[in-house]
């Protein structure tokens, strides 16, 4: 099992091929703040399958939760940081290499997050899209590099 350093590795990788290939066949215009953000998405996707697993990581992504949810509350979006809360508490009663890695989940829940997205803030759908594709991305390497291809589709 990869540890969280050759899982950046695989993530920075993959999304070196994706910019390649977005660069070679001219796709879409990246300004430098988003391909750091689109970076981001891609590393973070890289390590998050392993929430369910107690590390450094998840004590990282549950304090970023907790400021998020804070923030939320006091500019008045009691909604959003009630599902970020309740949705915080999965990782902790699934079994490793769960659901978490399954990817018919994590694009279930992309697909959701982008609804949401399109619904309340059509205008950054765009950037939500982006964010989404190199997070799967980042996500699609973790899991190869912990199953191999052939159970990376597996229900």
């Amino acid at each position: 099992m990869p540890n969280y350093k050759k899982h950046l590795a695989g993530g920075c990788l993959v999304y070196g091929l994706i910019m390649y290939l977005n660069v070679k066949l001219n796709l879409v215009e990246l300004d430098l703040n988003l391909q750091l953000q689109t970076l981001a998405a891609c590393l973070i996707g890289a390590l998050f399958p392993d929430i369910d697993t107690k590390s450094k990581i998840q004590k990282y992504i549950y304090f970023m939760i907790l400021i998020m949810s804070i923030y939320f509350m006091a500019i008045g979006l009691e909604y959003q940081a009630g599902i970020i809360t309740t949705m915080s508490l999965l990782p902790l009663i699934v079994s490793h290499r769960g659901l978490f890695h399954r990817l018919w989940f994590i694009v279930m829940c992309l697909c959701i997050g982008n609804y949401l997205c399109y619904l309340n803030q059509a205008c950054w759908f765009a950037n939500c899209l982006y964010l989404s594709i190199f997070f799967l991305v980042g996500v699609i390497s973790h899991i190869w590099l912990d199953m191999g291809w052939k159970k990376l589709f597996k229900k």
